[in-house]
Parts: C-alpha cells; structure tokens; sequence
C-alpha cells in the first residue's frame, strides 16, 4: 500500500471543511418566500406510452403570481402560436411516470410577466412533490433572479396548481 494517496487525502480533508469534521454539523440553508402563484392549466395532452416512461403534456393557460419584490401574470400561450407555446417555447409540464412503484418526474418552462412587463422565464424540473426552480430575467429590477435557487411546494385542483416559491440561501455564518 502506498501511503501517498493516504496521506494526501489526509491533508486535503483537513484543508477543505467539505472533507473535514468541521463539516460533520453542516447549517441547513435559510429559506424565504419569493413569491405565491396560482397557474391555471387546460386539460391534460396524453401521449401514452414512450421509451422514456407515460408522458402527458399540460398547458399553462394563465395565472398569477404575488410576493415581497414581484407581482404579475403568467404570460398566456394565446399571445404565441399553439404549435410553439405547446412544443418549442415551453409554456408547458411535461409528465411522466416511470418504475414500480411509480415515480412522477415533470418539468415545466413558462414566462412569468410582471406588473411593470418583464418577462421572466421559469424553469422547474421535479420529482412530485418537490420541485427544483430557476430562473432567467434580464439584469435590471428582477436580475437578482439569475442567481436564486428556488423550491416550489403546493398542490392541484380544478386545473389550478397553486405553488408558493421559496429561496434557498447558504445558511448565515
């Protein structure tokens, strides 16, 4: 056995507080709401069966959406060509189910428009019930976006899937 390797995982541990038992305690990230949203969708789209497991696609046909620094509507896909609102520009959630037992896997990418008419697009990728979110706005009021990480929890009912999105922070020092 070389000791080498041994040791230089030794140092490395002791200088990177990821490797260390410095880290044996890590803080949990702080948490604060973004914003509520309430996204009405029309009738599912089956697709069925696929290699990549039963997909269903559900259009986002409005909303809106309500926090501390932003307010506004979803962008509805009227205001876009229905082949590109459903297939290229996104404004979708894209389902499917795979595996025994089944786990439920959707993504979502729509436009979220501000009160003041900013675009901002959403981007979710999720295993039901937890849903990852980011976001791109451009780098004025709502720049600070580009940087956030979010989580959204909520529910459905009626074609209304009602989510509240939470910011993760690093945890303060």
């Amino acid at each position: 056995m070389k000791v080498f390797p041994l040791l230089s995982f030794a140092l490395a541990a002791a200088a990177n507080p990821l490797l260390s038992t410095r880290a044996a305690h890590p803080k949990p990230p702080t948490v604060s709401l973004l914003f509520s949203a309430n996204i009405t969708i029309d009738d599912p789209i089956i697709i069925g069966q696929t290699p990549f497991g039963f997909e269903v696609i559900v259009q986002v046909t409005g909303g809106a959406f309500k926090g501390p620094r932003l307010a506004g509507a979803h962008l509805l896909p009227s205001k876009l060509p229905l082949f590109n609102a459903a297939i290229s520009c996104g404004n979708t959630l894209n389902e499917n189910v795979t595996g025994n037992p089944p786990t439920n896997r959707a993504t979502a990418t729509y436009v979220l428009t501000t009160n003041d008419g900013t675009n901002i697009v959403v981007s979710e990728q999720a295993a039901i019930p937890y849903v990852e979110v980011l976001f791109e706005a451009g780098n004025g009021k709502y720049g600070y976006l580009n940087n956030v990480t979010a989580w959204a929890t909520g529910s459905e009912e009626n074609n209304v899937i009602s989510l509240n999105f939470w910011q993760l922070s690093a945890p303060a020092a």
